[in-house]
């Protein structure tokens, strides 16, 4: 009896346990595979289901800062886009609360921020002046919606190409929510900026989807893409998500900003993470921990900007010979 070669008995194995992870039975016909997933796939229809669980979950969550964005935006709650995230709003005010000690006397600035955010910014900050950027022009909006924006100002700029126009060391807290997964071409830039205008042991807060999580592993073995919004907007170059992360690039993009990296995952649009995909990566010796759907930092600055281009996010090869 010949040997098999270990890397074919490790390739036989893993392809054995990812067909019975998925449910697809053993099938001559190559061409049949395809078919196979889709009817034994039900992961991704899982997946879709716990969604939708989550969303009427959620949708009977309450806050005072909840009622304090309807009553600043009327009728915002019931937007769809709120009612999609709201766990994550919930989540992310309870971390801003517990970053009140370092907020001083400073500015805070949320880069890409939501105008939504606003009454509960002053609400978590009560003495602090805010700076905001926009997409769109800030003074326009509160005309039109009659917004009381005392304490707030804000610039429209590209994050990737121009300064914050802020003095340095000015801020003491800057906020990126959902929005580093939008940067196209040059992140550090943001970073460098961001390090820039804090204060020495300022903080920075960043959520972003988790590219690594048990929802995007999910959707790749089913034949799915693994990005959580990777969809195209004719006429709108960042609105789909350019670059997901993993919680290491995160960690990476932190600390060679200059920053003190605490990065931690979170379930925050889903109920739980799939057991029976935990439990085969634990049998087939991959790691488990930090696969809920959101990645969640707090980077504390240390010391200036200590690598700008990060081997492992960056293209040197291709950076030097263009």
């Amino acid at each position: 009896m010949s040997k098999v070669k270990p890397i074919q008995q490790l390739k036989e194995i893993l392809k054995i346990r990812i067909r019975d992870f998925l449910g697809i039975s053993e099938s001559k016909n190559n061409l049949s595979i395809r078919q196979d997933i889709n009817n034994a796939g039900d992961f991704f229809k899982t997946i879709q289901a716990d969604c939708e669980l989550l969303r009427e979950i959620s949708s009977n969550d309450d806050s005072q800062y909840l009622r304090m964005m309807d009553e600043f935006i009327n009728g915002i709650s019931e937007l769809p886009y709120m009612k999609v995230h709201k766990k994550r709003f919930l989540y992310t005010f309870e971390l801003l609360e517990n970053l009140t000690s370092s907020a001083t006397d400073k500015t805070i600035v949320d880069l890409g921020s939501w105008i939504a955010y606003v009454p509960v910014l002053r609400s978590i900050f009560p003495g602090n002046k805010f700076f905001l950027c926009m997409s769109d022009d800030l003074n326009t909006q509160a005309d039109r919606l009659n917004l009381n924006l005392n304490n707030v100002d804000y610039g429209a700029f590209d994050l990737e190409i121009d300064p914050i126009p802020l003095a340095d060391g000015s801020a003491s807290l800057v906020i990126l929510l959902e929005v580093i997964e939008h940067f196209g071409q040059d992140p550090m830039f943001v970073m460098s900026e961001v390090n820039r205008v804090l204060v020495d042991g300022g903080k920075v807060l960043i959520s972003t989807p988790n590219l690594a999580s048990w929802r995007s592993l999910t959707a790749l073995l089913t034949h799915y893409s693994p990005y959580t919004y990777g969809k195209y907007i004719p006429g709108v170059p960042h609105g789909r998500h350019i670059h997901e992360y993993v919680p290491r690039d995160v960690s990476i993009l932190l600390e060679s900003a200059g920053f003190q990296s605490s990065v931690w995952t979170k379930n925050v649009y889903h109920t739980a993470s799939s057991k029976k995909l935990i439990n085969t990566l634990e049998e087939w010796g991959l790691p488990v921990t930090d696969r809920e759907d959101t990645i969640f930092a707090i980077g504390t600055k240390v010391s200036g900007v200590q690598n700008r281009y990060p081997l492992d996010l960056y293209d040197l090869d291709a950076m030097q010979s263009s």
